[in-house]
């Protein structure tokens, strides 16, 4: 079913900015603390730079990055992976499918 359901272009732009709707809803509830606070002030001019985040932690990226730094991020070519991608291209990040 959820093959089907995803199967429509709509239903994947609908599901992407739903799940970016509900990150803003995160980061507006939540605290991120980032540690030590001035590490990317420190790190500016070390980018650009390649980052590695494991599977599920990708969706803190948008939350937590700088307005200055560019990201792109590597999605794979499946349905599932369209919704990613909506949702990233909401918070300004682009999509490289693979």
């Amino acid at each position: 079913m959820w093959k089907r359901l995803t199967a429509s272009p709509s239903v994947r732009q609908g599901l992407g900015r739903l799940l970016a709707a509900y990150l803003r809803f995160v980061g507006r509830t939540n605290r991120l603390v980032i540690d030590p606070p001035d590490l990317f002030e420190r790190r500016r001019d070390d980018f650009p730079g390649v980052l590695a985040v494991w599977h599920g932690q990708h969706f803190i990226v948008p939350l937590g990055r700088p307005d200055w730094m560019a990201c792109k991020v590597i999605i794979s070519r499946s349905n599932d992976g369209d919704i990613n991608a909506i949702a990233s291209e909401q918070f300004g990040i682009g999509a490289i499918r693979a």
